[in-house]
């Protein structure tokens, strides 16, 4: 059976690899910047291309470090989808607390990514100068209602209790108690 994701594991790249081979590899692996891992390896960018055209070793190592690198960002994605990431709340120059915000475009590329069939985007091919039409399945008050409750349940300021909103009183003929504040 096949897989998308090569199965050279990090850190072991294996046999057959230039001299500097591991460190473009660890290089790449971090981060998939051809130019940043050719000078952390300490080797002319151009050349790394050409040692890859003609070397199967590295260039299935090459990919599995790739791989391994949109692996974590996709895990780094996926984080800030479900659990988010925190905001500080200032006051006057102070911080006072923090908030947690949710991305629901990382949440959406993930559906996408993983349930294409229910989430993707369908574009519908038009004649040169046509508008397209887009098509997109999702049910935005499920994705909306999913993330406002993540939100509810985090207090505003830690420490404190989470603070919901109470319902208004209605009076006769559909009219609301105002409460009098002194």
């Amino acid at each position: 059976m096949e897989t998308d994701t090569p199965t050279v594991s990090r850190g072991k790249w294996g046999p057959g690899l230039p001299d500097w081979g591991p460190a473009f590899l660890e290089a790449m692996a971090e981060d998939p910047n051809v130019s940043r891992a050719a000078a952390i390896a300490r080797v002319n960018r151009q050349y790394a291309y050409e040692v890859r055209e003609k070397n199967e070793a590295l260039a299935k190592a090459w990919d599995c470090a790739v791989a391994h690198s949109v692996d974590t960002l996709e895990t780094e994605a996926r984080r800030r989808a479900y659990r988010g990431t925190t905001r500080p709340i200032m006051y006057q120059g102070v911080k006072v607390g923090h908030i947690r915000e949710f991305s629901d475009v990382l949440m959406m590329f993930l559906l996408r990514a993983h349930r294409p069939s229910k989430y993707r985007e369908l574009q519908t091919a038009a004649p040169s100068g046509a508008p397209v039409h887009v098509d997109l399945h999702v049910d935005v008050g499920v994705v909306l209602a999913e993330s406002m409750r993540r939100v509810a349940d985090q207090p505003l300021v830690p420490g404190l209790p989470v603070l919901r909103p109470q319902p208004v009183p209605q009076l006769a003929g559909g009219e609301t108690k105002e409460e009098e504040h002194e």
